[in-house]
């Protein structure tokens, strides 16, 4: 939102990969995730700030529930996406939506990002607790690259104090 109160403190603070990806071979990165926040926090702003300064071009695949204004999914794609484009306007934002089937999307996920960035070899970046296992566990042929995380906040007390709020 409006009021997008975010902690610089974690401007130099670095985020260590867990695996061995030479990210220097890639133009394009991806970020996957949720960001189920009203606004984006200091591992956030970490997160991408650090993928900004690997790669030319970053763009952010939101998962999209079924089901909005839960308790674990209280926002919509379009706030969240205004959310991140507010702080970071040069990154393209869009929707993946959830499915039962994890080879179904993993496959949707593909073809999207294809569809966006035909002529690409992106490198998607994920955290803990992401779609990394389901992605390489369903068959995922692109690239991945897990971020060690060094700020941890609770996303659930952050959603729940979001679902509280009309």
């Amino acid at each position: 939102m409006k009021n997008l109160q975010i902690n610089y403190q974690h401007k130099t603070m670095r985020i260590n990969s867990k695996n061995k990806v030479d990210y220097t071979h890639y133009y394009m990165a991806i970020i996957i995730g949720r960001f189920q926040i009203a606004d984006l926090h200091g591992a956030h702003v970490a997160l991408i700030n650090e993928v900004k300064e690997k790669h030319p071009q970053v763009a952010i695949f939101l998962g999209v529930s079924q089901v909005v204004g839960t308790r674990k999914y209280p926002l919509d794609f379009t706030s969240r996406k205004y959310m991140i484009q507010e702080l970071y306007p040069e990154i393209n934002v869009m929707p993946m939506p959830d499915m039962r089937d994890n080879a179904k999307w993993v496959k949707e996920l593909e073809k999207r990002i294809r569809e966006v960035y035909p002529n690409t070899k992106p490198l998607l970046y994920g955290g803990r607790d992401s779609f990394l296992d389901v992605y390489e566990s369903n068959g995922g042929y692109m690239d991945t690259y897990e971020i060690e995380q060094t700020v941890f906040v609770s996303a659930t007390e952050v959603r729940d104090k979001i679902a509280k709020t009309p």
